[in-house]
């Protein structure tokens, strides 16, 4: 292969890796009681074409856990949902950001917490 084919080859291989990233949340998001932790950023997913959202409910001791992702392809395999048995939901979608689930919630949640914390 000539030097200029090995060029336009990787210029190719760069432009196909770009065009089939995904950008997904990523991080957690849990309440226990009264207590909430959240820690979700945005993220690019350049090598994966899910995102996940894993989460984990316990009603009883209102135990609630989020985990956000990308979904390589041990999580996810298609766009769906799953079930399994200890527990955990996986939900796995293809589009930029589809794994948001509760993060609005949390957002608002955090700002109440804050601005409680000023006019108390």
């Amino acid at each position: 292969m000539t030097n200029q084919n090995s060029i336009i080859l990787f210029f190719v291989l760069l432009v196909a890796t770009c065009a089939s990233a995904i950008d997904c949340y990523y991080g957690i998001d849990e309440i226990a009681g009264t207590v909430h932790v959240s820690n979700i950023v945005k993220t690019q997913c350049p090598f994966d074409f899910f995102c996940f959202k894993q989460a984990k409910i316990d009603k009883k001791s209102k135990h609630y856990q989020y985990s956000y992702g990308c979904g390589a392809m041990q999580i996810c395999s298609q766009p769906t949902c799953s079930k399994e048995e200890d527990g955990f939901k996986t939900c796995c979608c293809t589009t930029d950001y589809c794994n948001s689930g509760s993060l609005q919630f949390s957002s608002f949640t955090i700002l109440l917490l804050s601005l409680s914390g000023i006019f108390y």
